[in-house]
């Protein structure tokens, strides 16, 4: 939504988020950064997070959730190391994930989770693989 106000670290209540929260969910844990790369915060992550960041996410915003943190990088640096490992990336009204988790069990408990959402979800992974190089697949206009 347009009259949302902007991802930040400042906003995190605004969306429901709290550095450091526990929720009962398979996102144990996670790196929270907005599409630009701000380091918004970690912790776990519930079904219903992610719909209601979807909800009131600005339009030009983007919400991506990784593993774990990326240390160490800035600038494109930082922005390949986020396309590369994002787990969940929540923009243009929708819920991408990419299965980059090894483990069969994880896989299983992550798709019967965001089955449940009531926001549209859509695999990330064929979107990275067929984007132009020179293009940056987590870029929100």
């Amino acid at each position: 939504m347009t009259d949302q106000p902007r991802l930040s670290a400042a906003t995190l209540a605004t969306f429901g988020l709290f550095a450091g929260q526990i929720r009962d969910s398979v996102f144990k844990g996670w790196a929270w950064y907005t599409n630009t790369g701000q380091f918004l915060g970690s912790g776990d992550l519930h079904v219903d997070d992610l719909d209601r960041i979807n909800e009131r996410l600005h339009t030009q915003d983007g919400f991506v959730a990784l593993h774990e943190p990326i240390e160490d990088a800035e600038g494109i640096a930082l922005q390949r190391a986020l396309s590369e490992r994002a787990g969940i990336l929540i923009a243009h009204g929708q819920i991408f994930y990419r299965d980059t988790a090894d483990n069969a069990e994880f896989r299983d408990a992550m798709r019967k989770t965001l089955s449940a959402a009531r926001s549209r979800t859509q695999d990330l992974a064929p979107i990275l693989m067929h984007a132009p190089a020179h293009e940056d697949p987590l870029a929100v206009s």
